[in-house]
């Protein structure tokens, strides 16, 4: 490595390193606080306040765009971007928020749509020898269209800034500082911090009325969901790509009908990733000072 390259890479780091939280009380306050908006957002969602005629008279004339969720997620993120920006001192590039990356997972985001599309019309056509078009699009292709930008806007963007973007990377380098071997240290850092993300979805299991004897499966599911998710971020080192993929699990916007379920369809499609090499030196490297992946 030349001198200039040494040279950048002491400048990133020494410009990153007010923004990364040291190891000690002021990095876990930060993690508890903003878990804490997290959790009292996630239960403000499902109680009878949002239950208000304005935000029905809102969500009616939207076409379903302008929903609770959608402001619940803008709120959570508002005030963890206040709290890890502004007390914290994070750059926008320390959650992963970089221009490129936006561009990026946006084409690869179209790129999964597509591919997903194709491999419905197959098995569609292998199943009925025909293909049809889905009826969402028929009735009302608005607001069937619209429920994507919903959910890549609101809760894809904000739980993958959050739970992968900050805090699997923060719990990462937390975790390599107190282990000596770094590989369990990411390893327990993963595992940890999607623990965490299942559990904050526990307000809304129970609002939609799941059964406590379900809640181990679903916590598993939504852990190992997680964990996906975390490792498509570390292959690719684009939080947009997860980002991407989580608006399609949940408003997969199929073109035709479904045969397979769109959603599952997706992630299988996304399994590409997994196989392609990670880049030699992350930006998240880059960033932070010191190889994260390790």
């Amino acid at each position: 490595m030349n001198n200039r390259r040494v040279t950048e890479i002491e400048s990133d780091h020494s410009e990153a390193e007010p923004a990364n939280p040291e190891p000690g009380d002021r990095g876990w306050m930060l993690v508890g606080y903003s878990l804490a908006i997290v959790f009292a957002v996630e239960i403000l969602e499902h109680s009878t306040l949002t239950n208000h005629h304005l935000l029905r008279d809102a969500t009616t004339a939207t076409l379903g765009f302008v929903s609770v969720d959608l402001i619940a997620s803008l709120i959570a993120l508002a005030l963890t971007a206040f709290l890890l920006l502004g007390v914290g001192k994070f750059r926008l590039s320390h959650i992963g928020i970089r221009p490129r990356a936006i561009v990026a997972g946006i084409g690869v985001g179209l790129a999964l749509w597509g591919l997903t599309q194709v491999l419905l019309a197959i098995v569609s056509l292998g199943r009925t020898g025909m293909v049809t078009v889905y009826r969402g699009w028929e009735g009302d292709p608005l607001a069937t269209f619209l429920g994507l930008p919903r959910f890549a806007f609101g809760e894809a963007l904000f739980e993958e800034l959050f739970f992968r973007g900050y805090l699997l990377v923060w719990m990462v380098l937390e975790c390599q500082r107190r282990m000596k071997d770094k590989f369990v240290g990411s390893l327990t850092a993963v595992m940890l911090s999607q623990v965490l993300f299942a559990l904050v979805a526990i307000p809304g299991r129970v609002a939609a009325g799941i059964p406590w004897t379900q809640f181990p499966i679903e916590l598993l599911l939504l852990t190992l969901t997680g964990i996906y998710y975390s490792i498509l971020y570390i292959r690719t080192d684009n939080i947009f790509i997860p980002v991407a993929l989580h608006a399609l699990t949940l408003w997969p916007a199929p073109l035709f009908d479904p045969h397979l379920d769109p959603a599952k369809l997706s992630i299988l499609v996304s399994a590409i990733f997994l196989v392609i090499p990670p880049r030699t030196r992350s930006s998240t490297e880059m960033r932070y000072g010191s190889r994260v992946w390790d």
